[in-house]
C-alpha cells in the first residue's frame, strides 16, 4: 500500500495497469516512477512486469472508483484495516532532496514527545 500527498492542482498524467488507463496527479506518478523505476510499466492483477518493482500494490485512487460515491464511502471506513494488512507500506511525501528530507525528519525526531 502506498500512502501519498494528493498534490495540488489539476493537471494529470496517465498511468497504464491491466490494459486500462488511469489519470493521477503529478505527485502520485512521480511516486509510481520512484519506487518502479517506469510508471508506464503494463500490470495485470497487480503483478508487475518487472520482476524488481513492486508484485501487488494498493493506490486509493487507483483501486478506489473515484466515480462511485458508495464505494469511496465504503472504502473510507476501511482504509485503516487496508494499511494494517499491507504487508508493506511506504509513504511518500514528494520529490524532495534527501538532504532536505532528513533535516525535517531530523527536527521530528529531536521533538520530546
Amino acid at each position: 500500500a502506498v500512502s501519498y500527498t494528493w498534490g495540488d492542482g489539476e493537471a494529470t498524467l496517465s498511468v497504464l495497469l491491466n490494459n486500462r488507463s488511469f489519470s493521477v496527479k503529478p505527485n502520485l506518478w512521480a511516486c509510481l516512477d520512484h519506487f518502479t523505476d517506469d510508471a508506464t510499466k503494463t500490470s495485470r492483477a497487480g503483478r508487475s512486469t518487472n520482476s524488481s518493482a513492486w508484485t501487488h500494490i494498493w493506490v486509493d485512487s487507483i483501486c478506489i472508483d473515484q466515480g462511485n460515491d458508495t464505494e469511496k464511502s465504503d472504502q473510507v471506513k476501511r482504509v485503516d484495516q487496508t494499511y494494517s494488512d499491507a504487508a508493506c507500506v511506504s509513504i511518500w511525501l514528494g520529490d524532495i532532496p534527501f538532504s532536505t528530507w532528513k533535516a525535517a525528519i531530523g527536527e521530528v525526531l529531536e521533538q520530546p514527545y
